[in-house]
């Protein structure tokens, strides 16, 4: 009798059991080949525009992108994809990428009744860690990327560059740029003078910067002295030499206002063995640095200021705060 009612016992809980509504953890589809259906293309290229910085030395940001893969559940949605971003500016007469970068990156949305909703973009440093960033498979996908998959990346970034250019009613070819020279100045001079590269172009030539609706020509000249070599002997205060790559000349920096051709600033840099002169020059003054090099380092410099010239950068007057007396 007691064995009955144990057996009737074990029955009935057994049904209570298999009533019980059970919670399913099932593992997230990995699609290979895209996004979801209900996933427009239009929110990963939303998503990675938020990677863009603020860069006054172009004016347009363009993305390109490849999906390299999206696991999927019920409430959301990791995008995995390789990115490229470029930042297009005015220079040497064409319009062409003057900053950006490209990375592996993994958005991830949230899915409700309303649609997706980005929640946070992931990365990182080295692509020796990406088997932490996404599944095994994909890091493979991404390392078998081809020319082809890069092409249509670039066409990508083109297409939205030349969109820009018809807007603003402008025909410059989109492109690199591909013959463009540095100064060939004494490297102890150039590692200064760098500090003005942003706004002025790096390279010997000129590009278009728009600032506050007005757009601007920046431009680098470099004329060199007649020197038999491009290496030049220091003394330093040891008594050691210092071996030094590049030549003694003048460098011109001009801001021209494109509307007018008026130049409203001016720069100056005279590098010679041991002496570096830098004028600043605008309608309201001159300020003129000079600075002594002892074969080791420049030393703070003596300024002359005649008028009140608004001429000012940050970066260079950084760097030059660091000097010896």
């Amino acid at each position: 009798m007691k064995k009955g009612l144990l057996k009737i016992l074990f029955s009935f809980l057994m049904m209570v059991f298999l009533c019980i509504p059970k919670t399913v953890i099932s593992e997230p589809l990995i699609l290979l080949n895209g996004l979801p259906d209900d996933m427009p293309n239009q929110l990963i290229h939303d998503a990675i525009m938020t990677l863009t910085w603020d860069d006054r030395n172009g004016e347009c940001w363009a993305e390109g992108h490849v999906i390299l893969g999206t696991e999927v559940t019920d409430s959301s949605s990791v995008v995995y994809a390789f990115v490229s971003l470029a930042n297009y500016g005015f220079m040497s007469g064409m319009f062409t990428e003057v900053c950006g970068f490209g990375n592996a990156e993994k958005f991830i949305f949230d899915k409700n009744e309303t649609g997706y909703s980005l929640q946070e973009i992931q990365d990182v440093e080295d692509w020796s860690e990406l088997h932490q960033l996404m599944p095994e498979e994909l890091v493979v996908r991404f390392f078998e990327m081809s020319d082809v998959t890069f092409n249509f990346i670039d066409q990508q970034k083109y297409a939205q560059a030349k969109m820009y250019l018809d807007s603003i009613g402008r025909t410059e070819s989109i492109g690199d740029i591909l013959e463009v020279q540095t100064t060939g100045m004494l490297v102890v001079a150039s590692n200064l003078t760098i500090a003005f590269c942003s706004p002025y172009p790096f390279w010997i030539t000129e590009k278009e910067v728009l600032e506050d609706g007005e757009r601007y020509i920046y431009k680098r000249v470099w004329i060199s002295d007649n020197v038999n070599t491009d290496v030049q002997t220091y003394i330093m205060p040891d008594g050691n030499t210092l071996l030094c790559d590049g030549t003694t000349g003048v460098e011109t920096l001009t801001k021209t206002r494109k509307a007018d051709n008026t130049i409203v600033e001016t720069i100056t840099i005279r590098v010679e063995l041991y002496d570096l002169y830098i004028i600043f020059t605008d309608d309201y003054g001159t300020i003129e640095y000079h600075f002594i090099f002892d074969g080791l380092t420049y030393h703070k410099p003596t300024i002359s200021q005649f008028g009140e010239c608004k001429v000012s950068y940050s970066d260079f007057d950084n760097y030059i705060s660091y000097f010896p007396e």
